[in-house]
């Protein structure tokens, strides 16, 4: 029973279903302007939002002779004396910003900021109860417009979920599906659920070039793509055999793009990280299978932090002694050298040139121990 009521609910709309949800939405959003324009202390602020927007001259002008009107009325003196100083105005002006905000921004932006101005004046508390009553009339026409169309989002998910998780699939869907539904026009002539696939599938395409390649693909490419890539999987439930590039060619109506191979079937190529585990139960890494001619990162920068280390030991060295260690471990030119030859080059006996290696190597094993290095291995000194 509760299966069937889930097909039941997951039921596509009708056409006239769809226009009347349209039509409740665009009601709700009338009725939220009128509730905002009812309040004349409220016109100056809607005005300077609606103009820090753009909306046009004509709408302004409009919003300034209401508040005229209402100045000579004597509802300004009403509302100086502590009265709500409420407002009719005419549903034109409500339906001409509704037309104006083809976004459906400045609706939200105007509420806000009438709710944090107002939010402290105790005479203002009705009308921000009205906007509150609007705005979850509102919310509730959109959420139930969402909801109906929801099946949409989750058809088209499993479509890409070979590529993409489908988890996040759905929520980029979803989310689509949320602002098709604020950009909505019935008097265009097209259906919503034709207007909100393209909306769905543009945010899905999307996420799933993200996703599957570090190279981004453009969108149509992607499409393409994916055109290609169901023709082949249809090829091969048919024939059992996966087809070759010239089948598709023949079977593709279009023609068969040169980028859509590689595109349609990228996804046998994925994406591995380095520091991914080789198997389950198993600490190692990608990484540690490479060449070991491969220059590592990690190594490079443990090398210099060393290197600069030692720079920083050898300046404290005698400079007789750090010399000795520098031509014998050939940090100099690389080439190391045997404390005969060192203690040739400096007129010294290989007695003497050994007893100051062993004195600088204890000075600078001492130093590193100081700078928290305790791992030190060296060559002994022969």
């Amino acid at each position: 029973m509760e299966r069937g009521k889930t097909r039941a609910c997951e039921a596509p709309l009708a056409a006239e279903q769809e226009l009347a949800a349209a039509l409740l939405i665009e009601d709700t959003e009338i009725a939220h302007w009128s509730a905002i324009l009812s309040h004349l202390p409220a016109l100056p602020i809607v005005r300077a939002e609606l103009a820090q927007q753009g909306v046009g001259a004509e709408v302004l002008a409009r919003i300034d002779s209401l508040a005229s009107a209402s100045d000579e009325s004597g509802l300004a003196h009403a509302g100086a004396a502590g009265c709500d100083g409420d407002l009719e105005p005419s549903t034109t002006l409500a339906q001409a910003l509704r037309d104006a905000d083809s976004k459906r921004l400045a609706l939200v932006i105007v509420d806000a900021a009438l709710r944090r101005a107002l939010a402290g004046d105790p005479r203002a508390a009705a009308f921000l109860l009205r906007l509150s009553d609007a705005r979850r009339a509102q919310q509730r026409a959109k959420h139930d417009l969402v909801v109906s169309n929801i099946a949409l989002v989750r058809y088209f998910a499993r479509r890409s979920a070979r590529a993409a998780p489908m988890a996040e699939l759905v929520q980029e869907g979803c989310l689509a599906l949320m602002r098709a539904v604020e950009l909505y026009d019935h008097r265009r002539g097209v259906r919503f659920s034709t207007y909100a696939v393209w909306w769905i599938r543009q945010a899905q395409n999307l996420c799933v070039s993200e996703q599957m390649s570090a190279v981004r693909a453009p969108v149509g490419a992607l499409n393409e793509g994916h055109r290609i890539d169901n023709l082949a999987w249809a090829v091969y439930g048919r024939t059992g055999n996966k087809p070759e590039r010239d089948e598709l060619t023949e079977e593709t109506v279009g023609g068969y793009k040169a980028y859509a191979g590689p595109i349609a079937h990228r996804a046998d190529l994925r994406t591995t990280s380095l520091d991914e585990s080789v198997h389950v139960d198993s600490n190692a890494r990608r990484i540690d299978q490479l060449s070991s001619g491969m220059p590592r990162v990690e190594g490079e920068l443990d090398m210099a932090m060393l290197r600069h280390t030692l720079e920083l030991g050898l300046a404290k060295l005698p400079v007789l002694e750090a010399t000795i260690l520098r031509q014998k471990f050939g940090l100099l030119d690389g080439n190391e050298g045997s404390l005969r030859s060192i203690a040739k080059r400096h007129q010294l006996s290989y007695d003497r040139a050994r007893t100051l290696c062993e004195q600088a190597m204890r000075k600078l094993k001492r130093e590193f121990e100081h700078l928290g290095i305790v791992d030190l291995s060296c060559c002994p000194a022969s």
